[in-house]
C-alpha cells in the first residue's frame, strides 16, 4: 500500500488543492452548502417517511460526512484538505478511501 499510496499523494495532493479552493471561493462554498442542504433535507424526508434513523443506523458515514462538511460551513478551508503534510502517503490514501466510501454510501442511501 505504501507504494500506491506514494504513486497517488500527488493526485491526492491536487483534490486538496481543490477543496481549498472551492471552499475559499464563496459562490463555489455556497453551493456546497446548499447541496449539503438538499442532502440534510432529503436525509430527514426518507427518515421520516420510513421512521428510520440513518445517523443511528450509519453513524460513521454521517460522522465522517459531517466534519468535512462542516468545515465548508464555518470557513475553515485549510481543514476542508484532505492531506495532512505530518500524515503518511498510506494514512492519506486511507483517510481518502473512506471519505469516497462514506460519500458514495450517504448518496446511495439517499436514493433508495
Amino acid at each position: 500500500m505504501g507504494n500506491d499510496a506514494a504513486t497517488l499523494l500527488p493526485f491526492f495532493n491536487s483534490l486538496s488543492n481543490i477543496l481549498i479552493d472551492t471552499c475559499n471561493d464563496s459562490a463555489c462554498n455556497q453551493n456546497i452548502i446548499a447541496i449539503d442542504n438538499m442532502i440534510l433535507a432529503a436525509k430527514d424526508a426518507y427518515e421520516k417517511k420510513l421512521n428510520t434513523n440513518l445517523t443511528q443506523r450509519f453513524p460513521k458515514v454521517f460522522e465522517l460526512y459531517d466534519s468535512y462538511l462542516s468545515n465548508f460551513r464555518n470557513q475553515k478551508c485549510k481543514l476542508a484538505s484532505f492531506v495532512n503534510e505530518e500524515e503518511s502517503g498510506a494514512s492519506t490514501a486511507k483517510k481518502i478511501t473512506y471519505s469516497f466510501v462514506a460519500m458514495i454510501i450517504a448518496s446511495a442511501l439517499l436514493l433508495l
